[in-house]
C-alpha cells in the first residue's frame, strides 16, 4: 500500500500483485485473481489494514475513558498478554473511512425513545428506485438516495411497551374491582422480564401494537474523512433472479454532506423530497417508507445530548475524547403534535468527487473501469509541479490503460461506488 501510494515525479507502472497476494493471509477464500465484487473487495482490504495495524499498536490505559483518548496510545510488540488489551482497543480504532450511523426508535403515540443505537461504517450502502426491467428510475440522483436512507420509516409490526401498559391501565381501572393489578402495571418498568400480559384481569386486552405508531430513522452522526458510497445495482427480478440495476443516477462533484447530518431525526415524507415527479404505481417497491403520511410531517425527534455521555465518566465525552468532535448529536425534546422541533444547522461539511467506479457486463462477470481525480500540488522548489498545479485533471483506469477524461465523462459515468473526500478549511 505503500509503494502505491508513494508520488513519482517520472511515471511509473506498478502491479497489484503484491497486494493481492498480502490479502490471501486474511482472507483466502476470497480470490482476487478471479472476478470479484469491487466493494467486496474494497471491505476486505479494509479489514486487512485493520487487523494488520492493530497488531502493532495497543492502548498503555485500561479504563474505558482513557481507552478511546487518542493521546494514550503506546508502539509495542504485540505478545501474548497484550491480546485483551487490543481486543478493545480494536473497537475503538477509527479510520479515514470510517463513519458512524446513528438509529433511533421512538413512538409517536407516547413520545417515548424507545433505543438509540450507533454502528460504525466504511461505506453507504444506498438503493436506487427502480422503474420497470431493472432500470433505476429516470431523473434520481445521489440526493434523493441519500434523502431515502435516512428517511423515517413506520414499523408497522412493533410494540411499545409503554402504549401497552398505559392501554392495560385504563382497561384494567374500568373493569376490575381490585386495583392490586393496576398498582402491578403502574409499577412495571416495562423490561423485557415483564410478565403483565399473564395477568387474569388483562385477558380481553391483546397483547398487539394497535395502541402505538413507532418510527425508526437512521442518521449520519459522525462524517469520515473519506466518504465511500455503495450503489446497490444488483436486485431480484420477479422471478427470483439476479439481476443488474441499468441505467444512470446522477451524482455530484461537491457533495455537502451537513445536509443529511441534521441533529433532529425528522419525520418527512419521501414523496415530498424527490426533485422530480413519480407516479404512484412507479414508486410500489418503495412505498412501505412512504407511508409517512402528512400528519406526520411536523413531529421531530432528536437524537440525545451527549452530556449523558459526559455524566457516566464524570468528565469529557468520550466522542470528544476518541477524535468524534465532528459527530452531531443534539438535543432530545418530547416529542409534540402541536409544535415542530427547531434546531441550528449543522456546519458545512463539503466533500469533493475523488474517484468513481463503473461496472460493465451483468451480476455474475464483467468489467471495472475506475475515474479518478488527480490534483498537483503547489510546490515553489519543483517548477513543473507548480505550473500543474493549476490543472485539476480526471484519468480513466481500465486495467494497464491510463487515459485522461473530461469532467463530463466521469459524471456521465453509471457508477457503482464513489468515492468523496472531505474539504479541511484552514
Amino acid at each position: 500500500m505503500e509503494e502505491l501510494g508513494t508520488v513519482r515525479h517520472g511515471r511509473a507502472v506498478l502491479s497489484p500483485r503484491k497486494l493481492m497476494l498480502a490479502m490471501d493471509n486474511y482472507f483466502p477464500s476470497f480470490n482476487l485473481t478471479s472476478q470479484q465484487d469491487a466493494e467486496e473487495a474494497f471491505s476486505h482490504l479494509l479489514s486487512s489494514l485493520r487487523e494488520e495495524l492493530s497488531e502493532q499498536y495497543v492502548p498503555d490505559r485500561s479504563y474505558l475513558a482513557d481507552l478511546t483518548s487518542p493521546h494514550h496510545r503506546i508502539r509495542i510488540v504485540n505478545s501474548s498478554n497484550g491480546w485483551s488489551e487490543w481486543q478493545r482497543w480494536l473497537h475503538s480504532f477509527l479510520g479515514p473511512f470510517d463513519g458512524i450511523v446513528g438509529s433511533i426508535l421512538v413512538c409517536q403515540s407516547c413520545s417515548i425513545q424507545i433505543s438509540l443505537d450507533f454502528q460504525l461504517f466504511h461505506s453507504l450502502h444506498l438503493s436506487p428506485p427502480i422503474s420497470h426491467n431493472a432500470t433505476i428510475m429516470e431523473g434520481c440522483s445521489l440526493e434523493d438516495c441519500l434523502n431515502h436512507f435516512l428517511v423515517a420509516e413506520h414499523l408497522e409490526n412493533y410494540c411499545c411497551s409503554h402504549c401497552w401498559h398505559n392501554a392495560a391501565i385504563k382497561y384494567v381501572s374500568t373493569v376490575a374491582e381490585d386495583k392490586t393489578d393496576v398498582e402491578k402495571l403502574q409499577s412495571c418498568t416495562h423490561d423485557d422480564s415483564c410478565d403483565c400480559k399473564t395477568l387474569s384481569s388483562l385477558q380481553g386486552l391483546p397483547w398487539s401494537n394497535r395502541f402505538c405508531r413507532a418510527f425508526k430513522q437512521l442518521s449520519i452522526a459522525r462524517s469520515p474523512k473519506i466518504l465511500c458510497i455503495h450503489l446497490q445495482r444488483a436486485s431480484a427480478n420477479v422471478s427470483g433472479q439476479s439481476v443488474k440495476l441499468r441505467g444512470h443516477l446522477s451524482f455530484p462533484l461537491s457533495l455537502d454532506l451537513s445536509l443529511f447530518m441534521k441533529s433532529e431525526v425528522g419525520i418527512k415524507n419521501w414523496e415530498e423530497s424527490l426533485k422530480f415527479k413519480l407516479s404512484k404505481n412507479q414508486w410500489e417497491n418503495i412505498s412501505s417508507r412512504t407511508k409517512i403520511a402528512k400528519e406526520s410531517e411536523r413531529n421531530t425527534v432528536a437524537l440525545p445530548d451527549n452530556n449523558c455521555l459526559k455524566a457516566s465518566i464524570g468528565g469529557p465525552s468520550l466522542l470528544e475524547n476518541s477524535g468524534f468532535a465532528d459527530t452531531i448529536i443534539g438535543s432530545m425534546p418530547a416529542l409534540s403534535n402541536d409544535k415542530e422541533v427547531s434546531t441550528t444547522p449543522s456546519k458545512p461539511r463539503i466533500y469533493r468527487l475523488v474517484s468513481v467506479v463503473e461496472h460493465f457486463g451483468n451480476v455474475g462477470s464483467g468489467h471495472y473501469m475506475v475515474y479518478r481525480r488527480v490534483t498537483a500540488k503547489l510546490g515553489a522548489e519543483d517548477p513543473i509541479a507548480l505550473l500543474e498545479s493549476a490543472i485539476d485533471q480526471w484519468f480513466c483506469i481500465s486495467d494497464s490503460e491510463v487515459r485522461s477524461v473530461s469532467e463530463k465523462d466521469v459524471l456521465n459515468a453509471n457508477a457503482s461506488m464513489l468515492f468523496y473526500e472531505k474539504i479541511v478549511e484552514h
